[in-house]
């Protein structure tokens, strides 16, 4: 891959997170209101479930059942048999 081409590519990939983030700012305002909930959503994908529950006090089923909620609603997105923050 010529510079370039890696220089458009990242251009766009900085075009598409702009348009993720307006398109998602509202469903984010309404599911991350919650203090509690807005932890869980910042250490997703960077903690596995069991230190998740001890920092956030939800149970394992609870934080699996949220983040199902977040995936259909565009906040997460599954990366393999992990759940990855899109904002």
């Amino acid at each position: 891959m010529t510079d370039s081409q890696l220089e458009v590519l990242e251009r766009i990939e900085r075009l598409l997170r702009i348009l993720v983030k307006s398109g998602l700012r509202e469903v984010a305002a309404v599911e991350l209101a919650d203090t509690k909930l807005e932890k869980l959503y910042r250490l997703t994908g960077d903690y596995p479930i069991s230190d998740l529950v001890q920092r956030t006090g939800y149970s394992a089923g609870k934080i699996s059942g949220i983040w199902q909620r977040w995936e259909r609603l565009g906040l997460l997105v599954k990366d393999g048999s992990r759940f990855v923050r899109v904002l």
